[in-house]
């Protein structure tokens, strides 16, 4: 359904993966192992978050058509989002839940326009897409003016569950992460281990850098800051000591290898993160930070435009 799609999108935009916004979080289910979130408000302040808004401006042919079937523009009317999945491989695992302004109305008439199949849960309006489209789509609710969320069904359905009880219980080491990592603008965490996630199958990256087996990453956690630059920190957990030395070197030597590549045209941007990257080892985590100037990010938005604009280019003369 066009509707979830949108929704998907918007929470791509968000999930860039904020201080967080505890009636969100109370919707995350309780069998959660990863979950990121976003302050919405307080990115599109910053230069970045201008620059994205721009992008959605300039590019998306559908976005002002969204706008109006639905009354909402996500330049003005979202707030916070929060996305949670189990870690296991497969869409139905994952939730995005909403904090915006939505006409409930408008957004239930163009639902019931593209065919979308509704049911009542526990006194909530619950959207599915029509039989014939992909079932991995899931399933959409408004809880209420303000709160949205979508996923797979079974997800929707726990967020419902939770939002009745009060707020669901997150495992003791997921909420001391949150607790930790969603003072940032954008942040994300997770206990599930790269195997658990369905990284590592026989034939497939059973091999990290370094000689590092998948089995060694166990945890991670990430956050950004949106001041003139973009500013990213992050905390790897790994089953020992030695592990958390090895990947520390490993990131050490790929920012070395960049920097090998700085007489190349274009890649002064790269280099200009590589020589930021500050990394240390604690016990069993690897820990990192990291900064991308804001001439990196123009450089990098300014390539993308000449992309489009070639594209677009292309599209038109050979519509003539």
């Amino acid at each position: 359904m066009k509707l979830i799609r949108y929704a998907v999108g918007l929470a791509v935009f968000a999930a860039i993966s904020y201080g967080a916004d505890q009636a969100l979080l109370s919707l995350v289910p309780a069998g959660a192992q990863m979950v990121s979130g976003l302050d919405i408000e307080r990115a599109r302040e910053s230069a970045f978050g201008q620059k994205i808004l721009n992008e959605i401006k300039q590019e998306d042919a559908g976005f002002q058509k969204m706008v109006e079937q639905t009354g909402f523009d996500p330049r003005r009317d979202l707030r916070s989002v929060v996305m949670a999945t189990s870690g296991k491989p497969g869409p139905g695992n994952t939730l995005v839940a909403v904090r915006g302004s939505f006409d409930m109305s408008k957004i239930t008439r163009l639902a019931e326009a593209q065919g979308a199949q509704s049911s009542i849960y526990k006194g909530i309006q619950v959207w599915t897409p029509k039989q014939t489209e992909k079932p991995s789509e899931g399933s959409f609710a408004m809880l209420d003016p303000t709160l949205a969320v979508f996923g797979g069904d079974a997800m929707v359905k726990a967020a419902i569950d939770a939002r009745m009880a009060g707020a669901a219980k997150l495992p003791a080491g997921l909420a001391a992460k949150i607790a930790e990592w969603s003072v940032m603008d954008a942040w994300f965490v997770s206990t599930a281990s790269l195997s658990e996630m369905g990284v590592g199958k026989p034939g497939q990256n059973e091999i990290l850098p370094g000689g590092l087996t998948i089995e060694a990453i166990r945890e991670s956690a990430a956050g950004v800051r949106f001041t003139e630059n973009v500013d990213i920190s992050g905390d790897i957990v790994t089953r020992s000591p030695q592990d958390a030395t090895a990947l520390a070197d490993v990131m050490r030597f790929l920012a070395g290898m960049l920097r090998l590549n700085a007489d190349k045209p274009g890649a002064g941007a790269v280099v200009a993160v590589a020589d930021s990257m500050q990394v240390s080892v604690a016990g069993s985590s690897t820990k990192f930070t990291l900064t991308v100037p804001q001439e990196t990010l123009d450089q990098m938005f300014a390539t993308r435009g000449k992309r489009v604009d070639k594209r677009g280019s292309a599209g038109r003369a050979a519509a003539r």
